[in-house]
């Protein structure tokens, strides 16, 4: 437990997809054809705690929606990269990348994760 908290104390950046983990997974289409999204509010909760302890947040998402962009600015979330097909080779080239200032974060939440999965 120590070794993990440890680890948690050194992140910096939290990234995050949005379909899944900021909405609930659902994709819903008017009439005419405009695509919607259902975010949960307590997710800004989470996220406010998150920069009020210095970690800056990012959203890291497959998908092209203006709402996401919205959402990302009502959260003060500054950090939103949309139309990433391939995540993983994003993740490569970061970690590549020594100029990149999510490095860290990064190579911190892979450790974080693989600690606890």
């Amino acid at each position: 437990m120590e070794k993990l908290k440890s680890l948690a104390l050194k992140i910096r950046w939290f990234i995050m997809d949005v379909d899944g983990v900021l909405t609930d997974g659902g994709i819903v289409y008017d009439s005419d054809g405009r695509e919607l999204k259902r975010f949960c509010v307590r997710d800004g909760m989470g996220i406010t705690l998150l920069h009020n302890a210095g970690i800056k947040t990012a959203i890291l998402t497959s998908r092209n929606s203006p709402m996401v962009k919205r959402r990302a600015e009502e959260l003060k979330i500054t950090e939103v990269i949309q139309g990433v097909s391939d995540k993983l080779s994003l993740y490569e080239s970061i970690k590549r990348d020594t100029t990149c200032q999510m490095k860290k974060f990064y190579t911190l939440v892979m450790t974080l994760l693989t600690c606890l999965f």
